[in-house]
């Protein structure tokens, strides 16, 4: 079970890593799907500094949704997203890619 548990776990390892090696995946457009998690990474930010751009408290679940955030907000998806795009902008500073 140990040496499972240990291919398991270095095999996400090494996923992980090429996925997020790849320039591609980096300050990525917005979109529904997306999680907080995943902005963080996307945007190589600390995950508390996403959650509290989005005014997000630590209760809520990480896997909720940017479209469901914006509806648990009241408001639309597009103006949720010009607004969240703006402050991760300001995060980014210059020596961002």
């Amino acid at each position: 079970m140990a040496l499972v548990a240990g291919i398991f776990f270095a095999a996400r390892l090494v996923l992980f890593t090429i996925y997020w090696s790849d320039p591609a995946h980096r300050f990525q457009p917005l979109e529904g799907w997306m999680t907080p998690g995943y902005i963080a990474r996307s945007y190589q930010l600390d995950p508390e500094i996403v959650q509290d751009i989005l005014t997000i408290g630590t209760d809520n679940p990480k896997a909720m949704t940017l479209s469901k955030l914006a509806k648990s907000q009241g408001l639309s998806q597009d103006a949720f997203f010009n607004d969240l795009q703006t402050q991760l902008d300001a995060y980014k500073g210059p020596n961002r890619d």
